[in-house]
């Protein structure tokens, strides 16, 4: 068996023995899932346990970027203040969608120059290039501003 699937399994049993004891607060598992599947879909490489180990206790991973683990860490905020200002009723406005947006890369965005512009990420600002994720590509940047003006 693989260190892989040795911490998994240790996880696993971890998680199981908490929650015959009633110990496992959902909502807070919950959350930490989300930001861990979420950045792994970005390419962080941190597992779930080392994820739950960094947003519940501060212990970061050792031998990972310090990136992956900002990302984590933003991710989860933003993840925690937009589902608070849900709760509230707020309003989905075009600031409250690039607040958010800002918030998700407040460590690992930054200022890009293009031709056709500057544009800062941790402020929200909407992106000005195409984007690819290996031999993906994701809606053309110039269809972000026109869906959102024709929603509102």
């Amino acid at each position: 068996m693989n260190t892989g699937n040795i911490n998994k399994l240790e996880k696993l049993v971890a998680d199981y023995k908490a929650a015959e004891q009633g110990q496992v607060d959902m909502k807070k598992f919950t959350y930490y899932t989300i930001t861990y599947h979420s950045t792994a879909i970005e390419g962080s490489t941190l597992t779930e346990g080392q994820v739950y180990n960094l947003l519940d206790q501060d212990l970061p991973a050792k031998n990972k970027p310090f990136s992956e683990q900002q990302m984590v860490i933003d991710h989860q905020k933003a993840l925690v203040y937009t589902l608070n200002r849900a709760s509230e009723k707020q309003p989905l406005t075009e600031h409250f969608i690039k607040e958010i947006g800002g918030m998700v890369v407040k460590n690992t965005g930054s200022i890009y120059n293009t031709a056709l512009g500057t544009f800062d990420s941790t402020r929200g600002d909407y992106r000005l290039v195409n984007v690819h994720a290996g031999a993906r590509t994701f809606p053309n940047y110039g269809k972000v501003i026109q869906t959102y003006e024709i929603i509102c």
